[in-house]
């Protein structure tokens, strides 16, 4: 006997491409892109660098956290450096459970009284995006060596 489940399981991991701008030159690293993007989640690979202060990297980003807009970094002489994340496509949230992964139609947790409620043509919400996060003040460890190219690692 085939032992299955027709529900799916959750999704709470995906990769995300993301648009940083504002970044410190000296930063414009492997090792200051996977720093920098700690908050949103693991860099697994990057795009040339097309612009000097810029980057276009694919994240691994944990979908159960609010995604940020902006990150904030304190530099040794004190200034704050506010960088400006763009996302080219986010995935929609099911409007019932707010998981990624399905419809509203398809959503265990939904009644047909609630499926019902949810008209066809709304727009499914999309991850949350978060407000400033601090990227200084994270204790992290970014195993990466100078001029070595990022880690081409599968989706865990």
């Amino acid at each position: 006997k085939a032992d299955f489940s027709l529900n799916p399981p959750s999704l709470d991991k995906a990769p995300i491409w993301a648009t940083i701008k504002n970044i410190p030159s000296d930063l414009v690293t492997d090792e200051g892109l996977s720093f920098i993007a700690k908050p949103i989640g693991r860099v697994v690979d990057a795009k040339p660098f097309t612009t000097i202060n810029s980057a276009e990297i694919k994240i691994i980003a944990d979908l159960t956290k609010a995604i940020p807009k902006e990150l904030e970094i304190e530099r040794e002489d004190g200034n704050i450096w506010i960088l400006t994340v763009s996302y080219p496509w986010l995935p929609s949230l099911c409007p019932i459970c707010e998981e990624v992964g399905h419809k509203a139609a398809m959503c265990p947790k939904g009644s047909s009284v609630v499926k019902s409620e949810v008209p066809s043509d709304s727009a499914p919400p999309e991850v949350p995006v978060a407000d400033p996060v601090d990227v200084v003040n994270q204790s992290i460890n970014v195993p990466v060596q100078k001029n070595s190219p990022l880690p081409k690692e599968s989706i865990k």
